[in-house]
């Protein structure tokens, strides 16, 4: 959850479906898997939200009919896995289960999961058949009144109603949103990449959203998600949730810090979302049950090193060339050139990306030793430890986050690196 937490956020009252409100500072608008987990990532964050619903029935294209989904194997995360375990009663996560689930989804499974992980979150108040009557514009929050009569303020506003309709809640002539088009992950920029903050496949093509996509369809910090999904049929639903995830924690950042859109650090964002935890990794052939997961998707994010295959695998046992990531090392880190000028061999040995990552992060022999020592048990590495060999991609991204953290490096929305 987001670091700062208030002792005021600490004493909100409980979430129930009819018991007491908490006061809200985030509203969600909508009925679908998008507002769901929205709502779900806002609370999770520490943000208390309000999610008013226009139905009765929770999230009906997965609560009314079996369905079959065979869209984004290998690539579910997030609340979406979350909710596909929890309809399964597993407590672990699975890629292998998360499948097997999506090819026979149980409405009534699927309903029960979702009002189990609804219970859990403290933060978090549902009210069902209510509308949004008005919406005005105040100096930091929005003034929002309900169809009963209910008054609140809140800070931010995520609207994942298909049609956007708080817009006409609001002067039409004000809102004006920006063009979205998903990239495919195959087409990414590196800049585009180190600001992912969802992936997820529809129609045998995998999607990536970058914040700027979210901050595009912003007014005021209301948010608006229809322009930002593909389609709405059953086999868009799990790029939709991780959509709607990504919107909530941007959205719940503004909140929470009581700031604008234009504001947000994408690095915190990325870390809150992987915080719960959110797949921005296209690589199909890495698995959220890699003891190294985390790691590989700090890599990714980096852009240490590129996809293969239109960026949907890893090939983690592949060798790296040193002239592959000069140019990224370069831009990281000053230091690095020096160490690429006094070394020059085609690909990194052992014994090369030790001492690269020692000069990088101003550290001594100890790393050498701390390596050898925790290279099976800690690191989970398979071989032996020898410092000839030439390492491979897994083991090269493994050690370079472990020891020179280039995740933590700033940057912008832009996706350019701030040093």
């Amino acid at each position: 959850m987001y670091k700062i937490v208030s002792l005021l956020l600490l004493l909100f009252g409980k979430l129930s479906l009819c018991a007491k409100e908490v006061k809200p500072a985030l509203l969600v608008y909508g009925s679908n898997i998008e507002a769901f987990t929205a709502a779900i990532q806002s609370a999770r964050s520490n943000v208390p939200t309000l999610w008013i619903m226009g139905t009765h029935r929770l999230v009906e294209e997965l609560t009314l009919r079996p369905l079959k989904i065979t869209a984004n194997q290998g690539l579910d995360g997030g609340i979406w896995m979350d909710l596909l375990m929890a309809s399964a009663l597993n407590d672990g996560v699975s890629d292998s289960l998360a499948q097997a689930v999506k090819k026979g989804v149980n409405p009534t499974l699927m309903l029960h999961a979702m009002e189990r992980m609804m219970g859990k979150e403290k933060q978090l108040t549902v009210l069902r058949n209510e509308r949004v009557a008005s919406l005005e514009r105040n100096k930091h929050d929005w003034a929002v009144v309900l169809e009963n009569g209910k008054k609140y303020d809140v800070r931010a506003i995520v609207d994942a109603s298909p049609d956007g309709e708080l817009a006409n809640e609001v002067v039409k002539s004000q809102v004006s949103l920006g063009t979205v088009t998903l990239r495919k992950a195959s087409v990414l920029t590196p800049k585009e990449v180190r600001t992912t903050v969802a992936v997820g496949e529809y129609r045998d093509s995998c999607y990536t959203l970058l914040v700027k996509d979210i901050l595009s369809q912003n007014f005021q910090e209301l948010f608006f998600t229809k322009s930002l999904m593909p389609a709405t049929d059953t086999e868009s639903i799990p790029l939709r949730a991780h959509i709607g995830q990504a919107v909530g924690a941007l959205v719940a950042y503004c909140a929470f810090f009581k700031t604008t859109a234009d504001k947000v650090d994408v690095r915190k964002l990325q870390t809150e979302l992987m915080g719960f935890g959110a797949r921005l990794l296209p690589w199909k052939d890495v698995s959220v049950k890699d003891p190294n997961y985390a790691v590989i998707q700090n890599g990714y994010l980096a852009t240490i090193l590129e996809g293969k295959e239109g960026n949907q695998l890893f090939d983690r046992k592949d060798s790296v060339a040193v002239d592959s990531v000069k140019s990224i090392f370069n831009q990281l880190y000053s230091r690095s050139q020096l160490w690429f000028l006094d070394n020059t061999a085609d690909y990194f040995t052992l014994k090369d990306l030790l001492s690269f990552v020692k000069f990088v992060s101003f550290r001594g022999n100890e790393v050498d030793e701390q390596v050898q020592k925790d290279w099976e048990k800690r690191l989970k590495f398979e071989g032996e430890y020898d410092l000839a060999r030439t390492v491979t991609r897994y083991e090269f991204l493994v050690l370079v986050d472990k020891y020179a953290n280039p995740c933590a490096k700033a940057v912008t929305v832009g996706g350019d690196i701030i040093r």
